[in-house]
């Protein structure tokens, strides 16, 4: 049984710099959540693309990137689909995103190999690739659920039957507030996501590089932040890496708080380089994290009830 497998989708990416226009290069979610979990445990990859004939080339190319230490690598070609593509450009001293096409994996049916393993990732990708990942998984102690605010508003029903098997959903906040309006709930409400998912234990709210909150279904609260500020370059991929990383340390047998600080530390390191490059450093340089510990539920409870 494998420890650790990450059902995620991949991009096909170019960067601008000036007028030049980079070559295709593999992206996303796959890559650096599993990348980044392959240095913490064995991680293998089931990922999918469309059928644009560059892919080839790109997916050997990923295949032998970091030589033997590469996780295992599945790739689902979308039959007559194309890949969710972005492009990014050099705007001051940041890479950031300026446009993005989100492909067409909504309606097909993918193929997927039937697997065991120990703790399943669903990382952020369509709905329905995920639950084709969850329903080829015969075992798995934790499962956890990544997600994006597009598929939140586009598929809540898919979301919806996934969140009712996973025990940890990472969101940024702004994903975390748009399930408790999905769910009919305020914002201060997080308390009864616990209830209408009771198999949900954990719900950790990402903040890029900043920092962000762990919401345990028991009541306890952590919040994370780097202690010191620094420069960033691009944050695309940083809650990839977050999730990746987390997920990896749970795997192992790690308690919430290590892996929230390895993730953490992991993340926040990501964010000062672009591309591949976030993979080949994080794991040099380890960037100081300040973890508090308290309660949070009956605050929250209490302002619930004013709410109403």
């Amino acid at each position: 049984m494998e420890k650790l497998v990450i059902g995620a989708c991949s991009n096909i990416d170019t960067v601008k710099i000036e007028n030049k226009i980079s070559k295709p290069f593999l992206n996303g979610a796959s890559i650096y959540s599993g990348y980044t979990a392959e240095l913490i445990t064995p991680t293998r990859i089931i990922t999918c693309l469309g059928e644009e004939p560059e892919n080839l080339e790109i997916i050997e190319n990923a295949k032998k990137y970091r030589d033997s230490k590469n996780p295992k690598f599945d790739i689902i070609i979308i039959k007559g689909g194309k890949s969710f593509k972005q492009l990014f450009e050099l705007l001051g001293t940041e890479i950031s995103v300026v446009d993005k096409d989100y492909g067409n994996y909504n309606d097909w049916n993918p193929d997927v190999p039937k697997f065991e393993t120990d703790t399943l990732l669903l990382g952020t990708g369509n709905p329905i690739f995920q639950k084709a990942i969850l329903d080829s998984c015969n075992k798995a102690n934790h499962i956890l659920l990544d997600s994006k605010l597009i598929h939140l508003q586009k598929r809540m029903d898919k979301v919806n039957d996934l969140l009712k098997k996973v025990d940890t959903f990472f969101g940024t906040k702004e994903e975390v507030m748009q399930l408790l309006e999905n769910c009919n709930l305020p914002p201060v409400m997080i308390t009864s996501l616990f209830k209408i998912y009771p198999n949900l234990k954990t719900i950790v709210e990402k903040n890029n590089r900043k920092g962000g909150r762990v919401f345990l279904s028991d009541g306890t609260l952590y919040t994370y932040e780097p202690e010191y500020s620094f420069q960033e370059i691009c944050s695309d991929g940083a809650g990839d890496v977050f999730a990746g990383a987390y997920s990896a340390e749970i795997a192992n047998g790690a308690n919430i708080k290590q892996a929230i600080k390895t993730a953490a530390q992991y993340s926040a390191e990501s964010v000062k380089h672009f591309g591949m490059k976030k993979i080949q450093i994080i794991n040099q340089k380890k960037v100081p994290i300040r973890i508090e510990e308290r309660r949070w539920k009956i605050r929250n409870e209490q302002d619930s009830n004013r709410s109403h």
